[in-house]
């Protein structure tokens, strides 16, 4: 993968930062969970995955193995991808 948008990557990091799946009520639901790795796979970063495992991971249901298999099969591009705008209304959801 390119070098991609950094500075989109850093902003959700920084969004995911505070908001632990650990920490959301009966789990997130999967399409709010895809919509942010989408916006995640879709900043086309080196660094993207991990960021994405770093956050999946504070879930109660992380399995890496499926992470993986999901983020490998997840496409980068999008006609209108979700952006850091996505992940702050999610955040908002879920109390955050």
């Amino acid at each position: 993968m390119e070098e991609g948008n950094v500075s989109a990557l850093r902003a959700i990091e920084k969004e995911l930062n505070g908001f632990p799946l650990d920490r959301v009520p009966e789990d997130i639901k999967y399409i709010d969970w895809f919509r942010i790795l989408s916006a995640l796979k879709t900043t086309k970063c080196l660094g993207a995955k991990d960021v994405a495992k770093a956050w999946c991971s504070t879930g109660l249901k992380y399995d890496e193995d499926r992470f993986d298999k999901k983020w490998d099969a997840m496409d980068a591009d999008y006609e209108r991808p979700p952006t850091v705008g996505s992940v702050k209304y999610i955040k908002k959801q879920y109390g955050f």
